[in-house]
């Protein structure tokens, strides 16, 4: 049991494999037994997020050195290193100095540097010595971001300070770091760092539905959804399962309690996510921070409060919900087909509710059927075409 309750303590939600341990966990429990902790990578092994880091690094040491040419075809993830380039700018000494500071950063953290050290700049301010004023003025830098859907700011020393090649967010962190840099005081997504904004980790609903899986398990439940998978590998009830599954619930939900989502929209996610067809095996139901469907709208400063996003089939099919102007807006796409096709105001949250069911159940055309006949509104000047 000392090795289970260990697992679940050392358990990290915001490391971009936390989905994959918390299902190691669940097995633990439910076995009795683990063989996983730290130490227990097998030797050599390498994940293919290291190869993103070391991406990352392989970036910043060109543009430093001036030589792009030789990071000419390496993406970091799916940004090409102009777009990266883009975002830094012209170089200024204390650009150079802030992006150097990203390279001992991201060295120190991924670990595959043994001999690089790094020293926060904020904790730390007695290890800058040598460049005061360059630490100085990058802690002084404020950012304007959001915490959990509303206003919050951050400081670019900080950011760099939590830059953590491990964390579920990092493409995006790293991308706003660099724009930071720039100059653009204002952040477009939320950064991640710990705990801070994971309630848009795209894992965080399947967290909270775990969540109110184990508290059924424990005799807790209140009739919420369960995941009857995980009910299963749990299996039969004993008084040790029982104390390891209150303990993992009580991390998850402690993690996931900020949603993120305006609270007009938690009573809608909540319906959502008891209907059926949204619970099929290849439908996703997500809070988003920045719903892709903004750009059928043109007003992306409004949707930094959230909304919610449904992914069919591993984004080939999606549709998003926000609210703008006290209306509930939506928007729906199948990449198989030709543009978008649904696009509007609902009247109500019933309304809603409908034509998402129909979409996740039936696809696109029964989604647009749906809003046409529930008295959906379309924006003028946008095809209607399906």
């Amino acid at each position: 049991m000392d090795d289970i309750e260990k697992l679940i303590d050392d358990l990290e939600l915001c490391h971009h494999k936390a989905e994959r341990h918390v299902e190691l966990i669940i097995a633990a429990i439910g076995s009795g037994s683990t063989d996983k902790g730290s130490g227990t990578r097998q030797a050599g092994s390498r994940h293919p997020a290291e190869d993103t880091w070391q991406k990352a690094i392989d970036f910043l040491c060109a543009w430093l050195d001036g030589d792009m040419s030789r990071v000419a075809d390496c993406n970091v993830g799916d940004h090409p290193p102009e777009y990266l380039a883009g975002l830094l700018g012209e170089h200024t000494p204390l650009k150079d100095w802030q992006v150097s500071q990203i390279v001992r950063k991201l060295k120190a953290a991924s670990r595959m540097y043994p001999d690089v050290e790094y020293r926060e700049m904020v904790e730390y301010p007695e290890a800058y010595a040598d460049a005061k004023e360059f630490r100085d003025i990058t802690v002084a830098t404020i950012i304007n971001d959001t915490k959990n859907g509303e206003p919050a700011e951050i400081s670019l020393g900080a950011m760099i300070d939590h830059l953590q090649p491990c964390n579920w967010g990092f493409l995006d962190n790293f991308q706003s770091v660099l724009h930071a840099i720039n100059g653009h005081l204002e952040l477009i997504r939320p950064f991640a760092a710990h705990a801070r904004n994971l309630c848009w980790s795209p894992i965080a609903n399947k967290m909270r539905s775990i969540a109110s899986t184990l508290r059924e398990f424990c005799g807790d439940g209140s009739g919420e959804p369960v995941d009857s998978a995980v009910l299963e590998r749990l299996g039969e009830k004993t008084e040790t399962k029982v104390d390891l599954a209150r303990r993992l619930e009580r991390k998850l939900s402690d993690a996931f309690a900020h949603s993120g989502l305006p609270p007009e929209l938690e009573t809608l996610r909540h319906r959502l996510e008891a209907l059926e067809a949204v619970r099929a095996p290849n439908v996703e139901l997500k809070a988003f921070f920045f719903p892709w469907c903004d750009f059928f709208y043109g007003s992306i400063e409004h949707w930094v409060r959230g909304g919610i996003e449904i992914d069919c089939n591993k984004g080939r099919r999606r549709a998003g919900i926000g609210i703008l102007n006290s209306e509930l807006r939506v928007c729906g796409v199948d990449y198989d087909l030709d543009g978008p096709s649904l696009f509007g105001v609902l009247p109500n949250e019933d309304a809603v509710v409908a034509v998402m069911e129909a979409f996740a159940a039936k696809g696109l055309g029964a989604a647009v059927e749906a809003f046409e006949n529930l008295g959906g509104k379309r924006p003028g000047g946008v095809s209607d075409s399906v």
